[in-house]
């Protein structure tokens, strides 16, 4: 089974950045990553996840990636 998740900037500020993830633009749930500590926080969850939150799972796992590269992407998904 494909799985795919959207991931969006939202906002910036000096101490974090905030994130819509989903599977689509209208179910998205929201996140925040702590720009000193790479710590990701879900803030909403994503309309129709599975209880484990999977999507917010593969939303973390590739923004850290991001992080760790010094990036702050405008965009992002994660797909396998």
């Amino acid at each position: 089974m494909a799985v795919y998740v959207l991931i969006q900037r939202i906002s910036e500020y000096e101490t974090h950045a905030n994130y819509l993830f989903g599977k689509n633009e209208e179910l998205c749930g929201e996140f925040q990553i702590d720009k000193a500590s790479g710590e990701v926080s879900m803030l909403r969850p994503a309309q129709g996840d599975n209880a484990d939150n999977a999507s917010f799972r593969c939303a973390e796992y590739k923004i850290k990636g991001h992080w760790k590269a010094g990036e702050m992407p405008n965009r992002s998904c994660f797909a396998a």
